[in-house]
């Protein structure tokens, strides 16, 4: 019966484990933003379905996720070498002037170096580049007919 302090030095062994193991996991939701927030309102457009952020280098304390709202007057798309506003309209991006954050949604398929001319065009302060999915290209596509 002498192998209590072993035993106890076990068991305090394996407490500070488990407390670390869970201070990792919260650190990990926190990180993945597992307290999102609510509901998009009315003049914000989801960034699902098909928008993901592609250049996270730098814009990770942005605030933009995949699953984030963002104000339709902030979302720029850009294909066929023409840009539109959050609904699908032209829009000349030299009336971006003076904006403090632009979220510029390109194709898939478009080059980094045509993307990155793109990004240049637009006069904010800060340009966020994501993609957009198929929902989103098929959408523009209608716009052509």
């Amino acid at each position: 019966m002498g192998d209590t302090g072993q035993t106890n030095a076990m068991a305090e062994v394996a407490l500070a484990l488990a407390m670390g193991f869970f201070s990792i996991m919260v650190l990990t939701m926190v990180s993945m933003g597992a307290g999102a927030p609510g509901e998009p309102g009315d003049d914000s457009v989801a960034l699902d379905p098909g928008l993901r952020l592609v250049a996270a280098a730098g814009h990770a304390s942005a605030g933009v996720g995949p699953s984030e709202a963002v104000r339709r007057e902030d979302l720029v798309l850009f294909h066929d070498g023409h840009f539109r506003d959050g609904m699908l309209m032209p829009l000349d991006p030299a009336s971006l002037r003076g904006r403090e954050r632009i979220v510029l949604a390109v194709g898939p398929d478009l080059s980094l170096s045509d993307a990155m001319a793109a990004k240049a065009a637009i006069p904010a302060s800060e340009v966020i580049v994501t993609t957009f999915g198929q929902e989103w290209l098929e959408r523009l596509e209608e716009t052509k007919r």
